[in-house]
């Protein structure tokens, strides 16, 4: 279908949870380790940009759906509130980060990692890709950067030989931070490179595939330095 409907990177909402005359919003790609672009905006919102990218139908329809539903469970993780989440919210949680992530590389990059079919399984299933790992981790500064997103790209390599290409996509929304990890390039069979590549840190939660439960906030959190080695490379290449 055409194009014909604007969408945020950010959903609208998040402007009415994060409310500030003086806002960081920052996005930035990351290819082998190394920054290779990075956007920073101040501005009086929390999620600022939109493109025309989708149709009508899908804006006003399933896409807005879920945006209702999952704002419910996502912004006492954004504003750092205790709650718990079954495996039904952490699957939720986990198709409104790549619809996300998904929304954001069509806007920022050229190229795509994720699919049609991948689009059509988030869209039709309600779940992400089965080649992805879905993970949330806390942020700990006191004013910490409004939203972010990074998408890097890299590889693993076996004997000198490509094996598989890796994508890395982070959303952080206040003190939340979403992490969607995988690749294009395995069948979905094959789980155990996959994990291998993608096993949450000691500061990660899994949401996807589901555990059995997800407490609110975790134990360990993120602070900005291992932030950027999160997103710099420790998590993409091999």
């Amino acid at each position: 279908m055409k194009a014909d409907s604007y969408e945020h990177v950010f959903p609208d909402w998040i402007n009415r949870v994060i409310v500030n005359d003086e806002i960081d919003s920052e996005f930035f790609s990351i290819a082998d380790g190394e920054i290779e672009d990075s956007r920073k905006y101040k501005t009086n919102k929390a999620a600022p940009l939109r493109a025309k990218i989708v149709c009508e139908r899908c804006n006003h329809g399933w896409m807005a759906d879920l945006e209702k539903e999952a704002s419910q469970l996502l912004q006492p993780l954004i504003v750092g509130q205790e709650t718990t989440l079954n495996q039904v919210d952490q699957l939720l949680v986990a198709q409104w980060a790549v619809k996300t992530a998904m929304v954001g590389e069509t806007i920022m990059y050229r190229q795509a990692k994720f699919s049609q079919d991948d689009r059509s399984l988030v869209r039709e299933q309600g779940h992400p890709p089965l080649r992805a790992r879905v993970s949330i981790a806390a942020y700990s500064m006191e004013q910490p950067v409004a939203t972010r997103y990074t998408r890097g790209l890299g590889g693993v390599r076996r004997d000198g030989t490509p094996f598989m290409d890796l994508y890395v996509h982070t959303i952080q929304v206040a003190h939340l931070i979403l992490s969607i990890r995988g690749t294009t390039t395995l069948p979905a069979s094959d789980n155990r490179s996959l994990e291998n590549v993608a096993e949450p840190r000691y500061y990660e939660i899994p949401v996807f595939p589901p555990v059995e439960t997800c407490r609110w906030p975790p134990r360990f959190v993120m602070d900005e330095q291992t932030f950027m080695e999160y997103t710099g490379g420790n998590n993409v290449g091999g």
